[in-house]
């Protein structure tokens, strides 16, 4: 039986690929309610959203196509949203901010999970 999605967290997912992102959501979807951007454009477009209910938290790839991932991560900030930065290089995410949270690619569902609730305390 399906979780009820009013008790949920909602996770803004950042991910361009179409199979880790998939992924992803399968290992979450029993825990938040999770709204997808595939690029910088549509993740700031997700943020500036008003008819959405807030963010809880982001699990953002390092690598995204059409911007800069420092927009979003500033407008994340402006916002009090906590983020976990995601790669499968980890050199990436010494490269967008080293003081972030980053859990490497692969992960497993347990490290997600443990990871996402680190970052929302």
């Amino acid at each position: 039986m399906p979780v009820s999605t009013l008790f949920l967290r909602c996770l803004l997912l950042v991910e361009d690929d179409r199979w880790v992102r998939e992924t992803i959501m399968l290992m979450l979807e029993d825990h938040y309610e999770i709204r997808v951007a595939v690029s910088v454009s549509t993740a700031l477009a997700h943020l500036h959203a008003l008819d959405l209910p807030p963010i809880d938290v982001m699990l953002v790839d390092c690598q995204l196509p059409d911007g800069s991932l420092a927009d979003v991560l500033s407008e994340a900030d402006r916002r009090s949203i906590p983020i976990v930065l995601i790669s499968g290089d980890p050199n990436e995410a010494g490269k967008v901010d080293p003081t972030r949270m980053f859990l490497p690619k692969p992960f497993t569902r347990a490290a997600l999970l443990s990871t996402l609730d680190t970052a929302r305390r």
